[in-house]
């Protein structure tokens, strides 16, 4: 069982799940990660000490490329009984490129803790070069991607088809310089590790 963690820290909640459920055993689902090695992994600027933030998870996938994942809970609730989203799928995207283009700019320094990381996983010695891919996960519960759908009146009143197609436009550059965009819904119980199951989504 996870530790007790304030609702007020529901993401943080998330990500020890999935920290526990795949940082020991692998994912075998494509188009989402093979291993979660950290999570809350700060991006440290010398001169503020953490400007930018940190990334809520980071993997690898099978050929051992970073997953840089980025993490958001579901909907809140209205009095009204109704759910509410307010952070889009666009900005999960955003951010992920934002953690990634910075892992990437600095993997001199973090390449030394990413080879500590993935040592119990293979046995052939690896080199420092910078990875090909740094993969963009946006991740969520079920419930964030059904608010932002077509099919429910919030997504349709605050998404059109083209805010969806001007994403797909920025996805496919991403794509292109190297940071591949996966997009996962998140099923089963945090408060269960073990009940965790992802599923790739196709948005476009």
């Amino acid at each position: 069982m996870v530790p007790a963690i304030a609702q007020s820290s529901r993401e943080r909640f998330w990500e020890l799940a999935i920290s526990q459920r795949w940082g020991k055993t692998p994912c075998t689902v494509t188009d989402t990660w093979w291993r979660i090695l950290a999570y809350q992994v700060p991006l440290f600027d010398q001169r503020t000490q953490n400007a930018w933030g940190s990334i809520d998870l980071l993997g690898c996938t099978v050929e051992f490329e970073p997953c840089v994942i980025e993490l958001k809970k579901e909907p809140g609730v209205k009095k009204s009984g109704g759910t509410e989203g307010t952070e889009t799928p666009l900005r999960i995207v955003l951010e992920a490129a934002a953690y990634a283009v910075a892992l990437r700019e600095h993997w001199a320094f973090y390449s030394l803790h990413w080879q500590q990381a993935l040592q119990p996983f293979y046995h052939e010695p690896r080199t420092n070069t910078t990875p090909t891919n740094f993969h963009l996960v946006a991740a969520a519960p079920a419930g964030f991607w059904l608010e932002w759908s077509p099919w429910t009146a919030h997504g349709r009143n605050k998404l059109t088809n083209g805010c969806w197609q001007a994403m797909k436009d920025l996805c496919d550059l991403l794509d292109r310089d190297g940071y591949p965009v996966h997009f996962v819904s998140l099923s089963g119980s945090p408060e269960s590790p073990h009940t965790l199951a992802v599923q790739p989504l196709r948005l476009f």
